[in-house]
């Protein structure tokens, strides 16, 4: 069982869902990972290497026990990572080590919102093809609405005056702005 992390995975690109003020320690100095690599927690040194494409140094650790779905105080998993990164084949080894593909961070963004975020259509296509689905926020259950079906019976339409009847196309913006006006047309 894994315990939650006190760590923040915090280089390369973040959530596509986290808030833009939230630096997430870019902008420090560089560190030298190679001198503090031993006191690194194995988790971290998993997303590291998710976000480097290291894949030697991820199968080492998922070989020495940390487990695929580690997360650090964010709910970032190295999946996260590696989708923003669109790390690939990283992505591969880590959903053939039992990754959870829907896993969600703390701000509700899954790996899948990632790739398609940072627009990585490789890794978006392998995560659909492992099941992933995009979260849907309360907000969107919340507002969603039925659409009314209306029929027309053609019979009770009168064709014999054209005069401010206009064929236009549904669901476009002009639609829209003629129907909010009150416009007499139909829509076909």
């Amino acid at each position: 069982m894994e315990s939650k992390s006190q760590s923040r995975f915090s280089l390369g690109r973040q959530s596509s869902l986290a808030p833009e003020n939230d630096a997430g320690g870019r902008g420090l100095d560089p560190v030298d990972y190679e001198e503090v690599e031993a006191g690194i927690d194995s988790g971290i040194r998993l997303m590291y290497s998710a976000n480097e494409g290291d894949l030697e140094g991820i199968k080492e650790l998922l070989e020495s026990g940390t487990g695929a779905n580690f997360h650090d105080i964010d709910g970032r998993t190295a999946l996260h990572v590696a989708a923003c990164q669109g790390r690939k084949d990283v992505v591969e080894l880590l959903l053939g080590n039992g990754a959870l593909v829907n896993v969600e961070d703390r701000w509700g963004s899954t790996p899948l919102a990632d790739a398609i975020h940072y627009k990585n259509n490789d890794v978006v296509k392998l995560l659909e093809s492992h099941g992933a689905r995009l979260p849907m926020a309360p907000m969107h259950v919340q507002n969603a609405r039925e659409i009314p079906e209306y029929e027309i019976n053609p019979k009770e339409i009168d064709f014999s005056n054209s005069v401010g009847i206009t064929k236009v196309k549904p669901n476009c913006h002009i639609t829209a702005q003629l129907l909010k006006h009150n416009s007499r047309f139909l829509l076909i």
